[in-house]
C-alpha cells in the first residue's frame, strides 16, 4: 500500500515523511483525469528575504491555475450548480489551490508550482477535490475577540454584535422571514425554503423545517454559551479561500474582495449578483494568537481579476507575503477571515508580524524504519498540548495588566505555532512553571477544579450576557408543533402512489437512521442541517467533530440525491409503459400526486412516530409547485403565532389576570405576574434583590412610547377601555409647550432621555375627575413636588397605598393605579401630533366612556372619533396584548443598558443596590424567557396556562456546579470558621438564592467550594460576589452598600 501511495524515500525526516503520507488520506471527491501531457510546471512567485535565513519568500505558496475548460469539465463531474473560482486539490503528489485563470489558453490544462508538489507519485492521474471556493459566512471566537478588543476596538462593539445575533436566531424560530434567511445562510442543505415560504407554507410550524430551525438554533448558542462565536452579518464578513495574484496589478498592501450573494437572496432564480469590496478591510487567519496576527489591508476594484470570486486575492510582491504574516500562513488551501465591518476595524496601523521559523527539518540520522514512525505517532499522540497552550494563553490575555503584549502570552503564541508544526517538524514546546495560570476567568467555566474570576474585559461580559439562553436550549425536547398535515399538499388522486410511497419511506428512514446510529446524532435536523450538537464521545475532539460534520454533510446529500433520482425514474418508467411520456399535462399531474403521496404518507397520523420528517423533501421543488396551485383556504399561516397563543389564552378566560378589559392593561398584568413569578418583582419585604412597581411602570411606559412601537392614535376601544376602568368621565387635552421653567411634558412616565429627567415637571396639586392637574391628563402647568408625594407612598412590596389626592375608586384598585392610567394614557398619543389646542378646548370633555351617544356637533370638526361600545370589536390600528407582552420581551433585549440610577421611590433593593433601580436585571431574564418561548412556543414561560401533556414540568429551581474560592483574608477565614451561618444568610439575602452550602477545602492554602440552589439569574449574581476580591470586606460590614454604590462593581 505505502509503493502504491508514492515514493517517500526522498523525504529523510520521519515528521515530514508521515505528514506527506496522510496526504494521501485526505477526505477527497475523485472529479476529473489529467493526462501527464496536460500537466505544465511553472515557476513559483518569489520576493524578500527571511530575517534569519535569508531565503527568499515564496508569495505562491501552494497555489497554480487552471485554464477554463478544465475548470468547466469539474464543475460538470461534481455536478456544482455555480462555478467556483478556485478548488482545493490533490494530484498525485501535489496539493494546494488552483485558481481558475482565463488568460491560459483554451484547452484542458492543469498548472503547478513546486511549492505543490511534495512527493513523487505515478500511481494515480485523477484530480481530487478537497473542497471549493463558496460564499462562507464568518464567526467570532475568542482569541480574535481578544486581539480586536486590546487593538482597540470598543466592547460595545461586541456587545451589540452578540445581540444582533441573539436576535437574529431567535426571531427565526418564529418569523418566517428570519426563519428563511438564517436557513438559507447557515444549514447546509439546498432547499429551496424562500420559494416555499412565498408559496404559502409556513416553515416555522412543520416539524421537519423546524428541527433545522432548532438545530442551526442550539449550534449558535452552544457557540455563543462556550465558545463566544459570535455570527457576523454575511453582508459585512466572509470566510474565504486565498489565492495569489497572477496579473501583477496589487501592491504591498492591497487585496482584492468580490464575494456573492448569500442567504435567502442567493437562492432566488438566475445566477447570484457579486460585489466587489472596496476600502478597508481586516483580515486573519485562525488560529490567531499574536497582535499581528489580524491585519488591515485595503482592498481595491481590479477589472483583471473580476473572475474570481469567494477568494481573497493577495498580491505576488512585496517584501513578505501577507499570508505569512498571519500566523505563518501559506496558500495551499488556508481560509481566511475577511471583514468589512467599519466597527470592527481597529484604530491605528498594523502590529509587527511574528516571524516564524523556516528552517528545515532535521534528518534522520539513519534510514527511517516501521518502527521509527510507530514512535512518531505514539509521541505525537502524548504531546498534543495545543489546547493546554491556548488555554493558558487566553488566561493569561484576560488577566494580565497588558494583555496579548504581556512577555508570557508573546512566549506562548510562540510556543502553539511551534506546536502546530510538530506534525511536519517533530517539534513540540511545553508551558514553563511560571506560564502555567493559577486563576481562570469565569468564562472559562473552571468550576470547581480551579480558582475562578470575574473577567472584567469584553469576553466576561460577553459571557454573563448570553449565558441566560442555557435555560432555552434545556427545552429542546419539548413536541413544538404539530405534525398535522397541510391540506395545500393533498393532491387528488394520490392514493395510487400510496404503497409505492411507504415502502419508498421506510427505506429512507432505515438509512437515515444508520446516519444517525452511526455517529450518534440526536436528531434528523442536526443530520440535515449538518449542525451537530449530540454526538457520540468517539468524535468528541473539534477537529473530529468538523470532520464527521463534513462526513455527514456528504451522506445526507447522497441520500437525498438518491431518494430524488428513484422519484423521477420511477415516475419515468411508468408513462413510458403507458404511452404517456410526451404528455406535459399528465406528467405535471402524476408528478405531483406521486410527491403528494410522498408528504402524506409521511405526515400521517396512523404512522409511528419516527420523528423522521426528511423524506418528502428531497422533492421540494415538485412539492412548491403543488403549493403554488392550491387556494388560499388550503394554506395555514399564522403570522405571529407567540402573540397568538397568548391571545387565545386570554380569549378563552385562562389567563387569570386582573388587568382591566384593554391590551394595554391585560398586558402589563401579564408583565407583572412574569416578573413576580420570576421572583424579581415586589421582593424587597424580604431583603431579597426586587424591582419595585413604580419602576416597573418606568420601564413599561419607556417601552410604550418607543418609536417602534408607535402606532395610531385612533385606538379608540382601547382609550374607552382604560378611562372606564379608571372611571375618569373625562380627558381633557392641553396645549404641549414650554414656559419658563415648564418640561414639555407626554406623560407622567414618558421621558426616556437622561437630560430629560431633571426638566420633567408634575402635577403640584391632582384634582380628581380630571382637568389639567389630573395625574391622567396630558400635559399642564406642572410641578414636581406632588409627585414625590403621592409615588413616595408606594408600599414595601411594591403597591400604591392611600394617597389623599387620588380618587377613591382608585386607592383601593391596585391593577387601576393612576400611574398605569397615565403610562397608558400617554402610549395612546400620536407621536408625530403637533397640533395645539387652545385653554378652552383642553376644558370641554371629550371622551364620555360609558355613554353610546350620537357624537357632537363640534367633534367632526375637531376630528375626534366617538368611544365605541365596551363590547366592540378591537381596532385594526390596535396591538393586542400578545403582541405587547412578545414586543416587550424583545424591546428588553435590544435595550441591555437599561437605567441604574436611585429608584425615585425609595423601594427598590436587594442585593446590595439599597434604593437603586433594579431594571438592570430584566434583559437577562427577559432573554431567557424570550428564547424559551421561541423555542417551545409554549406560553407557561410567561407564567400563563399550558398544555402539560407538552413537556416535563419546568426545573425553575436549579442547582448549579460549584464555584471554588480561595481564601486570603485571615478575618475572613475566621469569619467562615466562626460563623460560618451567618455567611451563609447574608448571602441568600443578597442574592436570593434558596440555599448556599460552604465546604471547606485544604489543598496548599484554603478554599471554599460553593455550591447554591435558586433561580439562574440569583445563581449567577451570587457568583459574580463569591468572586469579588472585596467580599470579605463586604461580609465583615454586613452590607454591601459603599461597595458596589460607590466603585459601581458588578453592574453587568
Amino acid at each position: 500500500i505505502r509503493d502504491w501511495m508514492g515514493r517517500f524515500d526522498g523525504i529523510p525526516n520521519v515528521a515530514k515523511r508521515m505528514a506527506r503520507m496522510g496526504q494521501c488520506f485526505s477526505s477527497t471527491e475523485q472529479a476529473v483525469l489529467v493526462r501527464k501531457h496536460e500537466v505544465r510546471m511553472v515557476p513559483d512567485m518569489e520576493g524578500g528575504a527571511h530575517p534569519v535565513s535569508r531565503k527568499p519568500y515564496v508569495f505562491s505558496d501552494g497555489v497554480g491555475m487552471m485554464s477554463v475548460p478544465l475548470a468547466q469539465e469539474v464543475y460538470k463531474v461534481m455536478k456544482l450548480k455555480e462555478q467556483p473560482s478556485a478548488i482545493q486539490i490533490r494530484y498525485a503528489g501535489a496539493k494546494g489551490m488552483l485558481c481558475v485563470n482565463p488568460e491560459l489558453p483554451n484547452q484542458k490544462l492543469l498548472y503547478l508550482r513546486p511549492s505543490m508538489q511534495k512527493f513523487p507519485c505515478t500511481s494515480s492521474d485523477y484530480l481530487e477535490v478537497v473542497k471549493v471556493s463558496a460564499p462562507r459566512s464568518v464567526t467570532l471566537n475568542r482569541p480574535l475577540i481578544t486581539i480586536l478588543e486590546q487593538l482597540g476596538v470598543p466592547a460595545d462593539v461586541f456587545i451589540r454584535l452578540q445581540d444582533d445575533m441573539i436576535l437574529e436566531f431567535t426571531d427565526a424560530l418564529v418569523c418566517e422571514r428570519n426563519a428563511v434567511e438564517m436557513l438559507s445562510s447557515w444549514a447546509k442543505l439546498a432547499l429551496p425554503f424562500q420559494d416555499l415560504t412565498r408559496a404559502g407554507f409556513q416553515l416555522t410550524l412543520d416539524p421537519f423545517f423546524r428541527s433545522l430551525l432548532l438545530a442551526v438554533y442550539r449550534n449558535a448558542v452552544a457557540g455563543l454559551r462556550y465558545k463566544t462565536r459570535i455570527a457576523l452579518p454575511v453582508d459585512r464578513a466572509r470566510n474565504m479561500l486565498g489565492v495569489v495574484d497572477t496579473t501583477g496589478v496589487l501592491r504591498y498592501g492591497q487585496v482584492f474582495v468580490q464575494c456573492s450573494e448569500m442567504g435567502a437572496r442567493a437562492s432566488q432564480q438566475g445566477p447570484p449578483k457579486c460585489r466587489v469590496i472596496t476600502g478597508q478591510v481586516l483580515v486573519t487567519k485562525c488560529p490567531c494568537l499574536h497582535p499581528g496576527d489580524v491585519r488591515k489591508f485595503t482592498a481595491i476594484d481590479e477589472p483583471r481579476l473580476h473572475h474570481v470570486v469567494d477568494c481573497i486575492v493577495f498580491p505576488g510582491q512585496g517584501h513578505r507575503p501577507h499570508p505569512d504574516e498571519m500566523a505563518g500562513s501559506d496558500l495551499d488551501g488556508d481560509e481566511y477571515i475577511v471583514i468589512w465591518e467599519p466597527s470592527l476595524l481597529f484604530p491605528g496601523h498594523n502590529k509587527q508580524p511574528m516571524n516564524f521559523s523556516d528552517r528545515n527539518p532535521e534528518p534522520e540520522r539513519g534510514e527511517i524504519t516501521i518502527n521509527d514512525m510507530i514512535q512518531f505517532l505514539c509521541n505525537y499522540i502524548k504531546n498534543d498540548s495545543i489546547g493546554i497552550l491556548s488555554n493558558a494563553h487566553l488566561a493569561w490575555a484576560d488577566q494580565e495588566e497588558e494583555g496579548i503584549y504581556s512577555r508570557r502570552c508573546l512566549a506562548i503564541a510562540e510556543k502553539i505555532s511551534i506546536c502546530l508544526d510538530f506534525a511536519k517538524s517533530g517539534r513540540t514546546a511545553y508551558l514553563r512553571r511560571e506560564e502555567r495560570p493559577m486563576f481562570y476567568p469565569d468564562f472559562m467555566e473552571k468550576g470547581s477544579h480551579k480558582i475562578s474570576y470575574r473577567s472584567d474585559r469584553v469576553l466576561g461580559l460577553l459571557y454573563r450576557t448570553c449565558r441566560s439562553l442555557e435555560a432555552a436550549v434545556g427545552s429542546l425536547g419539548h413536541r413544538h408543533v404539530d405534525a398535522g398535515r397541510c391540506l395545500a399538499l393533498d393532491v387528488p388522486g394520490w392514493q395510487r402512489y400510496e404503497s409505492a410511497a411507504l415502502a419508498a419511506l421506510a427505506d429512507y428512514n432505515t438509512r437515515l437512521r444508520r446516519i444517525l446510529n452511526q455517529y450518534g446524532i440526536a436528531s434528523e435536523g442536526e443530520a440535515m442541517a449538518c449542525m451537530v450538537s449530540t454526538y457520540d464521545t468517539y468524535h468528541n475532539a473539534q477537529s473530529d467533530k468538523l470532520n464527521m460534520e463534513d462526513l455527514v454533510e456528504k451522506m445526507t446529500k447522497f441520500l437525498t440525491e438518491t431518494t430524488r433520482e428513484v422519484f423521477f425514474s420511477e415516475l419515468l418508467t411508468e408513462l413510458k409503459e403507458e404511452g404517456l411520456e410526451d404528455d406535459e399535462e399528465e406528467r405535471t399531474r402524476r408528478k405531483m400526486q406521486k410527491a403528494s403521496a410522498w408528504y402524506m404518507v409521511t405526515y400521517s397520523p396512523d404512522r409511528p412516530n419516527t420523528g423522521l420528517f426528511s423524506f418528502p423533501w428531497c422533492v421540494a421543488d415538485v412539492l412548491v409547485e403543488v403549493l403554488r396551485r392550491a387556494t388560499p383556504e388550503q394554506k395555514r399561516w399564522c403570522p405571529d403565532v407567540l402573540s397568538k397563543k397568548i391571545d387565545d389564552l386570554i380569549e378563552n378566560n385562562a389567563v387569570p389576570v386582573e388587568g382591566g378589559n384593554d391590551a394595554f392593561r391585560m398586558a402589563y398584568a401579564i408583565i407583572e405576574r412574569w416578573l413576580r413569578g420570576e421572583t424579581l418583582l415586589g421582593q424587597s419585604a424580604d431583603g431579597k434583590p426586587g424591582l419595585c412597581k413604580g419602576c416597573l411602570l418606568k420601564v413599561y411606559d419607556d417601552f410604550l412610547s418607543s418609536q417602534k412601537l408607535s402606532w395610531s392614535p385612533s385606538s379608540a376601544r382601547g382609550k374607552d377601555m382604560q378611562l372606564h376602568e379608571a372611571e375618569i368621565t373625562e380627558v381633557s387635552k392641553v396645549a404641549e409647550g414650554k414656559s419658563e421653567g415648564q418640561g414639555n411634558f407626554t406623560g407622567v412616565l414618558a421621558c426616556t432621555k437622561q437630560e430629560c429627567l431633571v426638566e420633567r415637571q408634575l402635577p403640584e396639586t391632582c384634582i380628581p375627575g380630571g382637568g389639567p392637574g389630573d395625574v391622567g391628563a396630558i400635559g399642564g402647568n406642572l410641578d414636581a413636588k406632588c409627585y414625590d408625594g403621592p409615588l413616595a407612598q408606594i408600599g414595601q412590596d411594591g403597591d400604591y397605598k392611600s394617597c389623599p389626592t387620588f380618587p377613591k375608586t382608585q386607592q383601593n384598585s391596585r391593577e387601576a393605579s393612576p400611574s398605569l392610567n397615565s403610562v397608558i394614557s400617554s402610549s395612546m398619543q400620536d407621536p408625530n401630533e403637533k397640533e395645539s389646542l387652545d385653554a378652552n378646548e383642553a376644558a370641554d370633555p371629550i371622551w364620555k366612556p360609558k355613554s353610546s351617544a350620537a357624537p357632537r356637533d363640534g367633534d367632526k370638526n375637531r376630528g375626534v372619533e366617538v368611544a365605541p361600545k365596551l363590547n366592540s370589536p378591537p381596532s385594526k390600528d390596535e396591538p393586542s396584548a400578545g403582541t405587547l407582552v412578545v414586543r416587550f420581551l424583545r424591546w428588553c433585549l435590544e435595550h441591555l443598558e437599561l437605567p441604574k440610577e436611585l429608584c425615585p421611590h425609595n423601594v427598590c433593593s436587594g442585593g446590595g443596590y439599597e434604593g437603586h433601580r433594579q431594571t438592570h436585571r430584566l434583559p437577562m431574564v427577559a432573554l431567557r424567557t424570550y428564547s424559551s418561548l421561541a423555542v417551545s412556543l409554549d406560553p407557561c414561560h410567561l407564567g400563563l396556562p399550558c398544555d402539560p401533556t407538552l413537556h416535563e414540568p419546568h426545573q425553575e429551581v436549579t442547582e448549579r456546579d460549584p464555584v471554588r474560592i480561595p481564601i486570603a483574608n485571615p478575618a475572613f477565614h475566621r469569619k467562615l470558621k466562626e460563623n460560618i451561618d451567618e455567611v451563609r444568610e447574608l448571602l441568600k439575602r443578597w442574592t436570593g438564592v434558596q440555599d448556599v452550602h460552604i465546604q471547606w477545602q485544604e489543598d496548599g492554602g484554603s478554599y471554599i467550594v460553593v455550591t447554591s440552589m435558586g433561580r439562574d439569574w440569583q445563581i449567577w449574581y451570587l457568583e459574580e460576589l463569591l468572586m469579588q476580591r472585596w467580599l470579605p470586606q463586604a461580609i465583615d460590614k454586613g452590607s454591601l452598600d459603599e461597595f458596589l454604590v460607590v466603585k459601581g462593581a458588578c453592574q453587568q
